[in-house]
């Protein structure tokens, strides 16, 4: 009977830290949401530029594209360091 009540109870514990560790996964895929959200809307902006750029002064889009690009992402890494 012993055997019982201590696999009941470590089986209550194991279902106790699989539901924290699922309540803090949301928790952080919630967060990479909007942060993929936030560098979609910087990359849309970076290539509307890059449009307008190009229809008035044509350059290398490489460059273009890596020196605006670069700088969020920077950004980006900074804030979770």
């Amino acid at each position: 009977m012993d055997d019982v009540i201590g696999l009941i109870v470590i089986l209550s514990l194991v279902v106790v830290a699989g539901s924290i560790a699922g309540l803090i996964a949301l928790t952080k895929v919630s967060t990479l949401k909007q942060e993929v959200a936030a560098l979609k809307k910087q990359l849309h902006a970076v290539i509307a530029n890059n449009a307008s750029q190009q229809q008035t002064q044509p350059h290398s889009v490489a460059q273009t594209v890596q020196s605006q690009v670069a700088r969020p992402i920077e950004l980006a890494r900074s804030q979770h360091a």
